[in-house]
């Protein structure tokens, strides 16, 4: 927990200086929680009996699916680092480097009085309209999926997919929102990448091999006989966390790179939500995801706040308010716990 803590902070920091997050920091955090999680229940698992600090598969087929899925990240990276797999965004660099020799001539070739727009500062007003643009669709069709979920019994469900169509939408919204038109230049280059649908197919290649494996692993663990021991349910559930919070968000990056023609979300935010899911189980990257839009309006009300004064606010990215929300959930789980029963459907309930 404390290395998570620390993880999340530097990738808050980081992020929203720079617009970007540190592979290595969620890449240590996972390897943290992949060593930590079964070396612990090896040690004190026989005072603890079956239990553990995270939610873990209870059937071997699940176990081995989501041993089989880590596997299949492991290979995928070995794949793209051999190139049998091609790497996405791969002439980012080389596209960015040109467009800034682009911007640099035109604004020599500009006369000298000519209004100068940077990118670290943007007029309060845009920046408000263009967050709730982002944030807005995730919050409305997050409370139509509950409205949907309560009619057909499948709330959690209902909930998670209106969120993730929400953002992805958001991300394709914003771009019309009052003064974006005017304030473009404050964005961060991946979103004006015009060949974002391009790259994010090649992405699909990665999610069809990790689920190939995963499917061989569920294949595997329905030839067991014998349940797992603790320590590979715990490893196990430590991988199902990494593979659902960075599946949700990659899908939604995905889906909305496609669907829009740009990047919907960064790979640093995949990765994030992932080492939380990695440290925390499967379900608290999923109840993070869900409370990181309302972060993000909460953080345009402090912004306005402050604007008073200053005149300027800072553009933000997801990331931040992904950190946010996880910590929410840690601190908050027993109201978390609350809501979940609360919206289950009697029909659903556990006897």
């Amino acid at each position: 927990m404390f290395v998570l803590l620390g993880g999340l902070i530097a990738m808050t920091l980081i992020d929203a200086r720079t617009f970007m997050i540190p592979l290595s920091i969620p890449w240590f955090v996972t390897a943290a929680a992949l060593l930590i999680h079964p070396i612990h229940a090896a040690v004190v698992g026989p005072l603890r009996g079956a239990g553990w600090t995270i939610p873990l598969p209870e059937t071997p087929p699940a176990v081995w699916a989501s041993l089989g899925g880590m596997l299949g990240v492991a290979a995928c990276a070995v794949l793209l680092k051999v190139r049998v797999i091609p790497r996405s965004f791969a002439d980012f660099d080389a596209w960015a480097a040109e467009a800034q020799r682009k911007e640099a001539e035109a604004d020599a070739a500009a006369s000298p009085d000519a209004p100068v727009i940077t990118g670290g500062e943007t007029a309060l007003g845009p920046l408000l309209w263009r967050v709730f643009f982002f944030t807005g669709p995730a919050i409305a069709l997050m409370a139509v999926g509950f409205a949907v979920g309560l009619r057909i019994g499948r709330v959690f469900e209902c909930v998670l997919g209106g969120t993730a169509l929400g953002l992805a939408l958001g991300m394709f919204l914003r771009r019309f929102a009052p003064g974006a038109a005017l304030d473009a230049d404050s964005e961060p280059e991946w979103i004006r990448y015009p060949h974002a649908r391009r790259e994010a197919t090649k992405e699909v290649l990665c999610l069809l091999c990790i689920g190939a494996f995963a499917a061989l692993g569920w294949w595997i663990g329905g030839q067991a006989t014998a349940a797992p021991p603790l320590w590979v349910r715990a490893l196990a559930g430590a991988s199902l966390g990494y593979l659902s919070g960075g599946a949700l968000v990659w899908l939604v990056r995905i889906l909305g790179s496609i669907g829009f023609g740009k990047e919907a979300m960064g790979m640093g935010d995949v990765h994030l939500l992932a080492a939380v899911g990695a440290v925390l189980g499967w379900l608290d990257p999923i109840l993070a995801f869900f409370t990181a839009p309302f972060f993000g309006l909460a953080w345009v009300a402090l912004a306005a706040a402050f604007a008073r004064r200053k005149g300027v606010a800072m553009a933000l990215p997801f990331g931040p308010h992904l950190a946010a929300a996880t910590l929410a959930v840690i601190i908050a789980w027993p109201l978390y716990e609350w809501l979940l029963h609360a919206i289950t459907p009697p029909t659903l309930a556990t006897p």
